[in-house]
């Protein structure tokens, strides 16, 4: 068989890699297109294409012209009904397979290609319409053809191709359920004629051998394997002394009635260390589609570090356990690594006006590594540091229904490469949330934490609710460089501001750290846009009638190096419809190494020649390991 898209593959595993111009394939997928004149006919076997998409086919220059001026690529999404399936006793009734494409304005034709993964082996499988999964060394596009069917990209909206029953294709193939492992669906669009990919999607899921019953907390070094999915029938504690290793791969589900939750106990560690092919996801027990934020508790991390509090030591919200070191703190205490770890549609009320955070670090010190986590669709927070010193890295906030990134109680860690995309349809306050005490705005050790390039992305019109971009309050200190803030439906940096009786509770004490005699708080290299447009707040407020800091702006553009009030940073399609790209296109001003901030040269910071949170060309939060599903 021919193996024009078995080669083709490669490129989209690559992510944006392509075949070499002089292919055969590629000159005879050119010359069938011809001028563009031809009616498309996959229709019969393609029932979510329109018609309209392809009988009226305009000239080639004209396609070509349009597509010039367009820099938008199609959204994928690929969704499975589960993340994890036992295929004795299942989940549900068993596997099905969703596929949703936003052509976001792009004007070319494409080939649409899906192939099956086993994720462990690196094995792939072409799946058509006609044939489902193809034998190995077999390759044909979405339609069933050798050489590839160039189509306009489609409009599909959770399209069941795979499912027990009345799916498109048919019920998933036996060999995509049987043998325990790690394995994906992956839908890609690519270039009709060189064979580059535009775009693609993926779906993660793992066939398991056993769910495991989590029921008791865990006392002594335990490691839980990715053959089985583990389920948190309550709130499990992993006590002093234990470690708790998670094996890259392993699926985690917790209870809702049950307020199924993970805490990490101060003396105790969490060794969760995933790979880009191979995550480790906290989720929820229902299926796709019945998902929401509040299906089941969060993570929990207690440590030992420094809190600025009376004594130097709290509770938890909702018993989840003492945090902080007390009057001898150790801010290089370690709780343990994390690495491509997902949170999603977690945040239960655990007591009365206690919704847990995505992932909270509690005290927590430097000791541990924390990198590529996301936290999607919590109830509160996404994530929140209160006091210590952790550091964190590739951090991804999506659709928190309250604030995505929250620090209070003298937290002194660092970040780099933080990422929040909000979903006003669910809900939204802040992207930051940034204090140093509401009880005591002076308290000491002030918060004063460092963060490097950061992209901000509000909920726009995806909903009515949204707040400010960067929330700077209760005194907090922090140095702030390399943000892009832009699309919040209030406002896009607000130092201080009054309570809800018109009382200054915690203006003076923020801008101070902004603007007096020792201020530790700093903003700059920045670029603040189009914020406040869907509710007539200004992008920077400055009016004193409104009870703003009169000198915000001043204080912003020149007071501040290197900063830009309302400069579009030219992202690629940043608002969170179907799939969020927060690329850098070129020619972005956020490329200007002109107004880049260097981070300082220690071991946790990486060097950067640009602003924001991705660098030119990639886009780490589109890799494959992280999760846009809203439901």
């Amino acid at each position: 068989m021919r193996v024009f898209l078995f080669l083709l593959v490669a490129a989209v595993m690559l992510h944006g890699g392509s075949l070499d111009a002089a292919n055969p394939r590629v000159r005879r997928a050119d010359q069938r297109m011809g001028d563009f004149d031809q009616p498309g006919y996959p229709l019969a076997i393609a029932p979510w294409v329109r018609a309209a998409d392809l009988s009226a086919i305009p000239a080639k220059a004209a396609v070509e012209a349009k597509a010039s001026a367009s820099t938008a690529k199609p959204a994928v999404l690929v969704e499975t009904n589960y993340p994890a399936y036992d295929p004795v006793t299942y989940l549900g009734d068993g596997m099905s397979v969703y596929l949703s494409i936003d052509p976001n304005g792009y004007s070319m034709p494409v080939l649409m290609v899906m192939y099956w993964e086993n994720r462990d082996t690196g094995e792939r499988f072409f799946v058509n319409a006609v044939d489902g999964i193809l034998p190995a060394g077999e390759a044909t596009d979405l339609f069933g053809s050798e050489d590839g069917i160039p189509v306009w990209t489609p409009t599909i909206d959770r399209m069941m191709l795979y499912a027990p029953s009345a799916a498109a294709f048919g019920p998933a193939p036996a060999g995509a359920t049987a043998t325990t492992g790690h394995y994906q669906f992956v839908c890609a669009l690519l270039d009709h004629e060189s064979g580059e990919a535009i775009s693609y999607g993926n779906a993660m899921y793992n066939i398991v051998d056993d769910i495991v019953a989590v029921d008791a907390n865990v006392t002594t070094d335990t490691t839980w394997d990715a053959d089985n999915l583990y389920y948190l029938n309550t709130a499990i504690f992993v006590e002093d002394g234990a470690t708790l290793t998670i094996e890259p791969g392993t699926v985690i589900m917790g209870d809702t009635e049950g307020l199924g939750t993970l805490i990490i106990a101060q003396g105790a560690k969490i060794m969760a260390e995933g790979t880009a092919e191979l995550p480790i996801i906290f989720t929820s027990p229902l299926e796709l589609g019945s998902r929401a934020p509040q299906d089941w508790g969060g993570l929990i991390l207690n440590g030992y570090a420094h809190l600025n509090s009376p004594g130097g030591e709290q509770e938890g919200e909702g018993d989840t356990g003492t945090f902080g070191g007390g009057e001898n703190p150790d801010d290089d205490d370690n709780s343990g690594n994390m690495s491509y770890v997902r949170v999603e549609f977690a945040g239960i009320e655990f007591s009365p006006d206690n919704e847990l955070n995505g992932i909270a670090f509690q005290g927590v010190g430097r000791g541990g590594t924390y990198d590529h986590i996301q936290v999607h669709y919590n109830e509160d927070d996404g994530v929140e540091f209160f006091g210590g010193a952790a550091e964190l890295k590739y951090a991804l906030m999506t659709g928190a229904k309250d604030d995505s990134f929250d620090w209070t109680l003298g937290w002194n860690g660092k970040g780099q490469f933080w990422v929040v995309v909000q979903d006003g349809a669910v809900s939204a306050d802040h992207g930051f949330e940034s204090d140093n005490w509401e009880d005591d705005m002076t308290a000491t050790p002030i918060s004063n934490p460092q963060i490097y390039n950061a992209t901000l992305i509000g909920s726009a019109d995806t909903g009515d609710s949204g707040d400010d971009g960067l929330k700077l309050r209760h005194g907090t200190g922090g140095k702030l460089y390399n943000l892009i803030v832009s699309y919040f439906r209030e406002n896009g940096v607000v130092v201080g501001s009054l309570d809800d009786q018109g009382q200054d509770v915690e203006n003076s004490a923020t801008w101070n750290q902004a603007n007096g005699t020792d201020p530790n708080l700093t903003l700059a290299s920045s670029i603040i846009y189009n914020n406040g447009s869907w509710s007539g707040k200004d992008n920077i407020p400055d009016d004193p009638y409104e009870d703003d800091w009169q000198g915000a702006l001043t204080w912003f553009n020149e007071d501040m190096p290197m900063n830009r009030d309302d400069v579009d940073p030219m992202l690629a399609s940043p608002v969170y419809y179907l799939v969020p790209d927060i690329s850098i296109l070129p020619g972005s001003p956020a490329t200007d190494p002109r107004y880049v901030q260097a981070p300082p040269n220690d071991r946790f910071f990486e060097r950067v020649k640009y602003i924001g949170a991705v660098a030119p060309g990639s886009n780490w939060t589109l890799d494959g390991w992280t999760i846009w599903s809203k439901n």
